[in-house]
């Protein structure tokens, strides 16, 4: 039976990925930070499908406990999806504020690949896809400039992943989102409506579009070490 790991699963692209995968026969372990709710709606739903595991991967004593967890999981596939914005320039301490965005964005993803891989060499079968961010192309705001660069961070850890994987049949890739029709890019304050006018398409990429490509990047053997953008044409 197919298993994958989605982090950030409790709401936006992560909630859409959960639900792909379970439409087509997977078992989710589905991590969230505090939005569970339509997680719970989703178990009602798929009762023996559906696990959750709850983690504030910008706190190290509960990423540590989240990665050892992970040591025993037999898993097909994960999808490193989780991530938090860069406020830090407002932050009153903004060092500290800084590691807790370099914790959940590139820190985390790399040590959860670190500790799944090996089981996946193992059983010479696997996928890892890392969720980046249009900022990785284009660099951030001069107000969250750390945003962009951990994402491009966790793009070169792509790259290192993939070739140690390979030879497993273990593949690794980038999913890079332009704007999403979530309400990641509104608690950013950002203006949403001036940000579409962009777009060539002239809309928000959907969640669910997002969801269909990171499940085609966990199906297709032969797909690696690659950074697949969908921005509607930016």
């Amino acid at each position: 039976m197919k298993r994958v790991l989605i982090t950030g699963a409790g709401a936006g692209i992560g909630l859409a990925c959960t639900k792909k995968f379970l439409q087509d026969g997977w078992d989710v372990l589905a991590h969230y930070h505090s939005s569970k709710d339509e997680l719970n709606r989703l178990q009602k739903e798929y009762p023996a499908k559906l696990e959750t595991i709850q983690a504030d991967l910008s706190k190290q004593p509960e990423l540590e406990k989240f990665l050892k967890q992970l040591k025993t999981e037999k898993l097909t596939a994960l999808v490193n999806n989780a991530g938090i914005y860069d406020l830090s320039k407002k932050a009153e301490d903004r060092i500290e504020n800084v590691q807790g965005v370099l914790l959940v964005n590139l820190i985390a993803p790399t040590l959860i690949i670190e500790a799944v891989i090996e089981g996946m060499k193992t059983q010479t079968e696997g996928a890892i896809v890392n969720i980046s961010s249009i900022g990785a192309h284009y660099g951030s705001g001069s107000d969250n400039v750390f945003y962009g660069a951990a994402k491009r961070g966790l793009e070169a850890v792509t790259k290192t992943f993939a070739r140690e994987g390979a030879p497993f049949q273990v593949i690794v890739n980038t999913i890079r989102p332009g704007v999403t029709n979530t309400d990641f890019h509104r608690k950013a304050g950002k203006d949403v409506q001036k940000r579409i006018a962009n777009i060539p398409i002239k809309r928000l990429v959907e969640p669910e579009d997002v969801a269909a490509l990171v499940f085609l990047a966990c199906s297709n053997p032969c797909v690696t070490n690659q950074i697949i953008t969908i921005s509607g044409g930016e």
